[in-house]
């Protein structure tokens, strides 16, 4: 564990700032980090710095397996959003001492997978480590791939979707035309709606005119045009059936009908910017009197994102509502408002463990306080135990507060959590908004040239001390 070369409550980190590239490492002064302290295997599933860091130390059987299984198996919080990270899963292979045997691994875990059941976005990391290793020189890695490749050629799905994705990666142009051919071969005239995702992709990252070449040669052959001119025709008939969006004004009496027909598409309504203002005065006043939970709830949805027009003792009370839906989305509503009974809720929910004390974070976005952030502070040292579902919505808001209120210590909380947002892009955020405000400790400064992000990287090395 990474808490197990901890000097006190703070804890040193043996390691600096690390320039890797295949067996060239030099590090730079031991750095602090603050609390609270991560195990090594929470730290590596984050992406954070610091589990590159501690590679560095001699490397244990246990520590080794934790490598193996992040690289084999999608650890991240939420892959969609934070992207690929083959680059620091590869730094932490290479440390570990994985890397003679990670292709092996690699090429075994998918060719024992059941695409049907196992977890897409692992299948997903597995084949672009391949496609690193093999952009690397790895000759194994990419006779790995090819072999997959003409393996799943008769066996259409997403396994076969990523290897063409990984095809195009590695031969460009020739690997994007030999793709078609074999769709072209496998499909006939009965093109797929999906098809055209790959084709996108390489037009933007070829440029039309290298793109058009190969289009230009791919219908040069009869069979592949005749699959060209389907795919063409499955788009087009895409577009023809897609309705264009509404932009007539919603008035009162339209969105009271929203309301009382309570329909699955009724809260759409109720979001949408075309409210006009006679709309939005006239909600609010239905809610100051209305007593069923359903309807005040879908009466408050209007103003997720508008600011409400009347005082904000409606709200308030509501907050306090026992229907947990009415409350919770009172408070939603009250993060627009700014006012001193605001601030005061705020402050009663974070200090009684309130179980929507993460929406009490935001009404400090508009209410903030000097010495507020003392309270944050004590959340975020106890936080130590908590999902980290709970870790993304608290430091995410944290975000939003100093954003509002970029005070010193504000910027100062900000930048203790960003070990502990788990979402590498939100990370990011977090990060530009600290360079923004040149607030950045030399802490972070070391350890987010490390992290999983390729834009946090790329971030800090702009700013290097």
């Amino acid at each position: 564990y990474l808490s197990s070369v901890a000097e006190n409550s703070v804890g040193l980190f043996v390691g600096g700032f690390a320039s890797i590239r295949w067996g060239m490492i030099t590090w730079s002064r031991p750095v602090r980090y603050p609390e609270p302290m991560l195990s090594f295997e929470s730290a590596l599933h984050r992406g954070l710095g610091r589990a590159i860091q501690h590679l560095e130390q001699p490397v244990d059987g246990e520590t080794r397996a934790l490598v193996l299984d992040a690289c084999l198996n999608d650890r991240a919080y939420d892959s969609q959003i934070e992207g690929p990270r083959p680059t620091y899963l590869l730094e932490a292979a290479h440390l570990a001492g994985l890397t003679p045997t990670l292709t092996l691994g690699l090429r075994e875990a998918l060719q024992d997978a059941d695409q049907d059941t196992e977890d897409h976005w692992s299948l997903q990391q597995r084949v672009e480590l391949l496609v690193a290793l093999s952009c690397d020189g790895d000759q194994e890695a990419e006779q790995t791939l090819n072999g997959l490749y003409l393996s799943q050629l008769d066996r259409p799905g997403t396994l076969l979707t990523m290897l063409e994705d990984a095809h195009f990666d590695l031969y460009g142009p020739t690997g994007l035309l030999q793709v078609v051919r074999d769709r072209a071969t496998r499909r006939g005239d009965q093109a797929d709606s999906w098809d055209e995702a790959l084709l996108r992709r390489a037009r933007e990252d070829l440029g039309l005119d290298a793109f058009g070449e190969v289009m230009e040669q791919a219908r040069s052959e009869p069979d592949v045009r005749v699959y060209l001119e389907a795919m063409e025709a499955l788009a087009e008939q895409a577009r023809a059936e897609r309705r264009p969006m509404s932009t007539q004004p919603i008035n009162y009496v339209q969105a009271r009908q929203a309301v009382d027909r309570n329909a699955p598409g009724s809260a759409f309504t109720l979001r949408s910017p075309r409210l006009t203002e006679e709309a939005l005065i006239g909600l609010a006043a239905d809610l100051e009197h209305e007593a069923d939970p359903e309807v005040l709830w879908l009466l408050m949805v209007a103003f997720q994102r508008r600011t409400y027009p009347n005082a904000p003792a409606r709200l308030l009370a509501l907050a306090q509502h026992p229907d947990e839906r009415v409350a919770e989305q009172a408070l939603m509503v009250l993060t627009r408002v700014q006012h001193p009974e605001v601030h005061e809720l705020a402050l009663r929910m974070l200090s009684s463990d309130s179980p929507m004390g993460l929406l009490a974070v935001d009404l400090l976005a508009l209410n903030f306080e000097e010495g507020d952030e003392e309270l944050l502070r004590t959340l975020l040292m106890r936080s130590d135990q908590a999902d980290d579902g709970y870790l993304h919505a608290f430091c995410s808001d944290v975000r939003r507060v100093a954003e509002a209120h970029p005070t010193p210590a504000m910027l100062t909380l900000l930048a203790d959590c960003y070990p502990s947002q788990p979402c590498a892009h939100c990370r990011h955020q977090l990060l530009v908004l600290l360079t923004q405000r040149a607030a950045v400790p030399a802490w972070l400064q070391v350890e987010a040239r490390l992290d999983a992000s390729p834009e946090t990287r790329t971030l800090m090395s702009k700013g290097e001390p």
